[in-house]
């Protein structure tokens, strides 16, 4: 039990820390913290869909990153078929 509270905790940190890149514009270190989160735990389909899409928001907003944002978008509408604001996301990003 312990395990996955230090994993749930860790999954909150990154995406805490990676909101608050975004919200002073450092999308490179948004998207930095939210590939962190990431890696936290593979099986949380429906909380790594979101980071998914918050990763795809940061980088579409980086030079370059175009293509690994729509990427992203396509993996969290992989992970959760279900989740509209991806789609709005990757459809914002053409």
């Amino acid at each position: 039990l312990m395990i996955v509270a230090d994993g749930l905790q860790r999954l909150e940190l990154e995406r805490g820390a990676g909101n608050a890149a975004f919200k002073r514009g450092e999308w490179a270190s948004a998207a930095a913290a939210y590939s962190r989160a990431l890696h936290v735990d593979a099986n949380h389909g429906r909380f790594n869909a979101l980071l998914y899409c918050n990763r795809a928001t940061a980088n579409g907003r980086r030079e370059g990153m175009l293509e690994q944002a729509l990427q992203d978008c396509n993996m969290a509408v992989g992970l959760d078929s279900t989740y509209a604001k991806a789609y709005l996301r990757r459809a914002e990003l053409r």
